[in-house]
């Protein structure tokens, strides 16, 4: 699960990227494999916000498909938890970029890269941060 607008500032809600996520090729294809002959109808009611129905089966394979295929664009490094040193990721699918490290809840969603890297630093600020390279 992402954690997203509601709980963080920075971040936007899926909803903000739908249009452009459903012009990426992986989730056009993969939304039609599943939903087959429903897949406008799914579409539509996900645009208007409809998810009682085949909206949020729509909305859950997105989600879905963000977060298995995903490729991973920055790793940072952070120190400080009771596990010691651990790498924070910041992946991205087509328009969209979120942050994904052990034992933390996965946050999102980004715009760009650079704002998933000033989330990390700000959010994570109590444990020593490095988002070089």
């Amino acid at each position: 699960m992402i954690i997203g607008d509601d709980f963080y500032n920075s971040t936007k809600p899926l909803s903000h990227y739908l249009k452009p996520l459903l012009k990426e090729k992986i989730v056009a294809d993969f939304l039609r494999s599943l939903l087959g002959n429903e897949t406008e109808n799914a579409i539509q009611d996900l645009l208007q916000e409809k998810y009682d129905n085949k909206g949020g089966i729509a909305y859950d394979l997105i989600m879905d498909i963000i977060l298995n295929n995903s490729d991973c664009v920055h790793t940072c490094s952070a120190e400080g938890s009771a596990a010691g040193k651990f790498p924070v990721f910041i992946l991205q699918l087509g328009p969209v970029f979120w942050v994904q490290a052990p034992d933390f809840d996965d946050v999102g969603f980004f715009s760009t890269k650079k704002d998933a890297i000033d989330f990390i630093k700000a959010e994570w600020q109590p444990y020593s941060v490095n988002c070089n390279g």
